[in-house]
């Protein structure tokens, strides 16, 4: 689906301007009223062919789509030739004029509830019944404190006007409130007030869970950041407005580790071993003036010639 997505022109889709998903379809210009039947169709397909198979992908966001997108155009399709069996009906009963009024008042009808929902920017989305019902997650809750989930909301970290530069540029995106999101962001998973305390309380619960007793990081321990590098394509460097890792969230990230923290770039892996990690996040890692940043490892299925790069190399021994 993701490689489909990349090919529909902009005309036709309002996208996310970070991830580069499609969030709705446009109908402000000719292309996008001509193109609607086709998309529905195509999206009816998409939601046989994906869900017959296995009906519990009706959860996924994209089927969500696709049943509000393809629902849509068949109240269209029904609309109408339901319209024309009533005008055949009135005009074989009563006369052609009485019909003729009938179905052009179908035709504003259907005009204004299209203007209507274009102004309003409404979209239709299904309502869908989880499976495994409302508050009910699924398996055991981990953590310091089980389940927890922290979210930090700063608005002052970016500033990009969709217009001037890219979102993760230095302009857009204030490495200085980003420090501050991380910071908060692990205070309050951990409950503890100061960063130093917080690092030490998930080492040391981290290694009693995994039967290593309650102890902090020491020196050769290997921590390892799986980041999401999709939105690059394999062979191509090339940042634009998608949906990357933010640089400067994960400079904050690594500067916690190693500043705080106390664990050696030696002992830091960044990877995404299906994809090229960009220039982007590299320059801004190892571009630091200490040391310690210089040696952060990088991982991915391709790497530049550049220091501390290699290639990720899978573990045949592992079950996944």
């Amino acid at each position: 689906m993701k490689s489909i997505n990349r090919f529909i022109p902009g005309f036709l889709v309002k996208r996310c301007p970070k991830s580069g998903r499609i969030v709705k379809l446009r109908f402000d210009n000719i292309y996008t009223k001509l193109a609607f039947p086709i998309v529905g169709i195509f999206a009816i397909i998409w939601f046989l062919v994906r869900v017959i198979p296995k009906p519990s992908r009706v959860a996924y966001p994209c089927q969500q789509a696709a049943v509000g997108i393809g629902g849509g155009f068949l109240l269209y399709v029904i609309s109408i030739v339901t319209s024309l069996s009533v005008y055949q009906e009135i005009r074989k009963r009563i006369n052609k004029p009485v019909a003729l009024v009938f179905i052009g008042s179908v035709a504003m009808l259907i005009s204004l509830t299209w203007v209507v929902a274009d102004s309003s920017k409404v979209v239709f989305v299904p309502t869908l019944i989880n499976p495994e019902g409302s508050n009910a997650p699924m398996g055991e809750a981990k953590g310091i404190f089980p389940g927890r989930v922290v979210w930090t909301h700063d608005l002052m970290a970016t500033s990009w006007d969709e217009r001037n530069g890219m979102w993760w540029d230095d302009n857009n995106t204030n490495q200085s409130e980003t420090d501050k999101m991380m910071s908060a962001t692990l205070q309050n998973l951990t409950g503890i007030k100061t960063d130093k305390e917080a690092w030490q309380k998930l080492f040391e619960y981290n290694n009693k869970q995994n039967g290593r007793g309650k102890k902090s990081y020491e020196k050769g321990e290997k921590i390892v950041i799986k980041i999401n590098m999709n939105a690059l394509h394999l062979a191509e460097n090339v940042w634009k407005n998608q949906g990357y890792p933010s640089p400067q969230m994960l400079n904050s990230l690594i500067t916690q580790l190693i500043e705080v923290a106390g664990v050696s770039g030696e002992d830091i892996i960044i990877t995404d071993p299906s994809r090229f990690i960009g220039d982007k996040i590299i320059d801004r890692i190892h571009g630091n003036k200490s040391p310690e940043f210089a040696k952060v490892i990088f991982e991915g299925k391709f790497v530049g010639n550049l220091p501390n790069c290699r290639i990720a190399e899978p573990d045949t021994s592992a079950l996944v």
